[in-house]
């Protein structure tokens, strides 16, 4: 205890000396108050050097404000002050023993003296028993540690501190040393022996602030190295202790240090499980990301690549809202992690638990917002997007670039005004409002001049000056504007269809008068060009009808003669097949003159139409069935898909028959052999839906739109049947009862889309039973083809 205190606390004279110099201290500064406000008050005794006068001290009496002090040179006069301040101060005096004592500026030395004794020796009890009793739980924590076995000795005095027995130093160095963990320190040697593990890099003191010793020895004599040699060195070998320490590795008996080796061993078990774990986990996490990104994209029945609407943002802006969300989950797991780990906050198993989940949350929003970034870069990629061209910022720059290309554009267009012929518009415009322009602020000039100069004669005519120069600019400009709406006006009858008018007039401007007479003009020479269209159509399709009829006389007489030469028995078997080439060729002759015929017609619009409601789904049914053996025969298989809704629509069942069947046949020409033809019907919008897929024999290196041109076939070689009409006589038929035809080709796969106008459900006419599309008329008649 005695070197513990005078490590720890002043000496009572250390005390008492501080003490007096407070209370000195106290004095003075209470006395320098009290003066200046004794002078604040008594302005008219004011004197310059009173209030910090250096012959003041502390009164031996207070009377009327005045007192005296003997110095070394006899009886020295005390200033004026403030006695009712002065003698009211009050205040304290802190002890580094921990206690206080309260003094004012009566209290003299012996009364200070006696204040600081007491408290100072109440205090050195009251410590004593501090220390004595931390010491006291120190032993005892030690005692209960039944694997650790030390020995400190004190050469000088004699004093042996040790919970190996009564033996010697020496042959405690030597049993220590037998045992799995050990270290000898000496004053004389420093660390003297060790077993392997120990190093001075390797060991640590234990730093909590409830330790005594670090407390009391390390941070007191300043220093840094918390090593545990340097907690030995400072607290035993410099105090004149050898040190003796090992621990029984073994653990033979139950203490703290075989509480911590059990935990150690199990939680290495722990940890080996929790790697396998946390190994098959991330496995599963890594192949779902993969699949994910693999699936990404492909929805059932869209072909193609479906993007999101986080795909639709710009990549950049992406990349950047999905990086900063994972660094601050990721952040935020490591705020955590520090907060419950590394601090050593004790938590409680709910805390425990709820801390667990929430950094779990935090990781899985990490791996999705990882995930979503990555599966939208692989619809990108599956997609063929550019990356580049996605991005915010290669939008913002080309914005930036035409900005600047505008401006650019702008700049250099008004000064080509100045590089133009005298007689160009622009040019005459700016010239004349430049002119305008000075012209006007000239007068103006003029006019503010001389209200200036006080003639007001001269200011009022030049003001009468401009106003005439404006009316008369004015009206000019009038002309033009009256003019030109007579061009827009005479402009937007022709685009309705009316004849063009001659404009010219010689009130108009020479420019607009110009291009008056180039409209007239323009507008005469395409009337006549659109005559002469109308009428060479017209021509063509009468030529078209007429040949095809002038053709049908002879072709019935060749089929009907070939009829009759098949039901002859003619025994020549090379005669046989000539009749059945004869049957053939003569058979498609006549389905060509039709085709041709029926062109003509929907090109023209000479098509009359007879419109009903129709069972869409029926009628495909029969022209599927009425084709059938003809697809068998090409081994062709039909997959109809059953019609969930059954569509009605609104048009003329012949002609729509014809328009399936015209699709059929082009499957039946150009489908590969051995392939399944796909074909839906259903209701989309205002449209019942007629869909046909099939896989292409020869690859379509065409348009879908050059298709439906007259004449145009995917067999380039025109090897096979056909005549080129087909596409293009259904397309006419669909346009011309408000339907549609889209075509479209993948790769070898081949897509029509028919779209005809549903029938309202309010109609009944025509066989329509119902809203449920149990019976509906219209379907007679159909194998009638012109």
């Amino acid at each position: 205890w005695e070197n513990y205190k005078s490590h720890s606390y002043s000496s009572y004279e250390e005390e008492l000396k501080a003490a007096k110099s407070s209370l000195e201290a106290f004095k003075e500064q209470s006395m320098s108050t009290a003066i200046k406000i004794y002078y604040n008050n008594n302005s008219s005794d004011y004197d310059a050097n009173s209030p910090d006068g250096d012959e003041t001290t502390q009164p031996a009496a207070a009377e009327n404000g005045e007192s005296s002090s003997s110095g070394e040179n006899g009886s020295v006069s005390i200033k004026n002050y403030d006695a009712d301040y002065y003698y009211s101060c009050n205040s304290t005096i802190s002890l580094s023993s921990g206690g206080t004592i309260s003094i004012t500026t009566k209290t003299t030395a012996p009364e200070l003296e006696s204040a600081v004794k007491t408290a100072y020796n109440n205090d050195m009890v009251s410590n004593k028993r501090e220390y004595e009793t931390r010491v006291n739980t120190e032993r005892k924590n030690i005692e209960k540690l039944k694997n650790l076995k030390f020995y400190i000795a004190n050469p000088e005095t004699g004093f042996v501190y040790t919970n190996m027995g009564d033996i010697d130093e020496e042959t405690a160095a030597e049993q220590i040393k037998k045992l799995g963990w050990f270290l000898g320190y000496t004053v004389s040697d420093g660390l003297k022996f060790s077993s392997e593990q120990v190093t001075s890099n390797t060991l640590y003191a234990y730093n909590t602030t409830s330790h005594y010793y670090y407390n009391n020895f390390i941070e007191q004599s300043k220093y840094s190295d918390s090593s545990l040699n340097s907690v030995i060195e400072n607290c035993f070998s410099k105090n004149g202790y050898n040190v003796y320490v090992s621990v029984d590795t073994s653990y033979a008996q139950a203490d703290k240090y075989s509480e911590l080796q059990n935990a150690f061993l199990n939680s290495g078990g722990e940890t080996y499980n929790s790697a396998m774990v946390s190994m098959i986990c991330l496995l599963l996490v890594i192949f779902l990301s993969f699949y994910l990104m693999f699936v990404t994209g492909h929805v059932n029945g869209v072909d193609g690549i479906k993007l999101s609407f986080f795909d639709k943002i710009p990549v950049d802006l992406h990349l950047l809202a999905s990086g900063g969300l994972v660094v601050s989950c990721i952040v935020a797991i490591i705020e955590i992690a520090n907060l419950y780990a590394y601090n050593g906050v004790a938590l409680s198993s709910i805390e425990r638990i709820a801390t667990f989940a929430l950094m779990s949350a935090l990781a899985s929003a990490v791996w999705a917002i990882a995930i979503e970034w990555l599966m939208s870069t692989a619809k990108y990629y599956k997609a063929k997007r550019n990356w580049i061209y996605s991005t915010f910022t290669f939008w913002s720059l080309k914005q930036i670039a035409r900005f600047f290309k505008f401006i650019f554009k702008k700049i250099k267009n008004f000064f080509n005004l100045f590089a133009v012929k005298l007689n160009s518009l622009a040019k005459k415009i700016i010239w004349y409002g430049a002119g305008y322009v000075a012209t006007n602020m000239i007068l103006t000039a003029f006019t503010i001049s001389s209200l200036y100069l006080q003639n007001n004669g001269l200011g009022f005519i030049f003001f009468l000056i401009t106003i005439a120069f404006n009316l008369g600019v004015f009206s000019i400009i009038w002309k033009y504007i009256i003019s030109l709406d007579k061009i827009i006006s005479e402009s937007e009858n022709t685009k309705n269809g009316e004849p063009p008018k001659n404009l010219l007039t010689e009130k108009m401007p020479d420019s607009l008068r110009i291009l008056a007479g180039n409209l007239y003009y323009t507008q005469e020479e395409m009337s006549k060009a659109v005559s002469e269209a109308v009428k060479g159509e017209k021509m063509k399709t009468e030529l078209i009808t007429n040949v095809s009829h002038d053709l049908k006389t002879p072709l019935t007489s060749i089929i009907s003669y070939v009829d009759l030469l098949r039901k002859c028995d003619i025994d020549d078997i090379s005669a046989q097949k000539y009749i059945t080439v004869l049957d053939e060729k003569s058979a498609r002759l006549k389905r060509l003159i039709e085709d041709l015929v029926e062109a003509s017609k929907t090109s023209s619009g000479a098509v009359t139409f007879n419109k009903m409601n129709v069972n869409f789904y029926e009628l495909a049914v029969q022209a599927i069935g009425e084709m059938e053996d003809v697809l068998e025969e090409k081994n062709l298989e039909v997959v109809l898909n059953e019609s969930k809704d059954n569509p009605v629509i609104f048009a003329d069942s012949q002609k729509t028959w014809r328009i399936i069947d015209n699709l059929l046949s082009n499957v039946k020409k150009y489908a590969l052999a051995g392939t399944r033809v796909y074909v839906d019907i259903l209701s989309e919008g205002n449209y019942g839906v007629f869909r046909i897929k099939n896989t292409s024999r020869d690859a379509l290196n065409i348009d879908p739109e050059e298709l439906t041109n007259r004449f145009v076939r995917g067999d380039e070689s025109r090897t096979l049947e056909g005549s080129g009409l087909g596409l293009s006589i259904a397309k006419d038929l669909c346009d011309l009862q408000g339907g549609k035809l889209e075509l479209s080709i993948d790769g070898d796969l081949f897509k029509a889309v028919v779209k005809m106008p549903l029938a309202k459900k309010t109609d009944t006419k025509n066989g329509l039973a119902d809203n449920n599309g149990e019976e509906y008329g219209g379907l007679a008649d159909i194998n009638t083809v012109d």
